[in-house]
């Protein structure tokens, strides 16, 4: 069984990873995928990216709509 890192420690297994993956673990779930172990730990990770990659496209589609209905609005004016 892993242990589980305490909040405020690092994991130990982005402690062995380079500056620029350490990096890269901080601001993304790279890390996560890379300590992760069980089909549990996977499917958390899976569930976050799915929940994130929602919001983005929702936020994406949104700006686009609003994007073309103030391009349509000026060309009839």
């Amino acid at each position: 069984m892993v242990a589980r890192p305490q909040p405020n420690e690092e994991p130990a297994v982005t402690a062995t990873l380079p500056w620029h993956s350490k990096t890269l673990a901080s601001l993304t779930v790279y890390g996560e995928l890379f300590a992760a172990h069980t089909p549990e730990e996977f499917a958390s990770v899976h569930t976050r990216l799915q929940q994130e990659w929602t919001f983005n496209g929702g936020f994406v589609s949104q700006f686009t709509i609003n994007l073309l209905n103030s391009q349509l609005i000026r060309s009839s004016m």
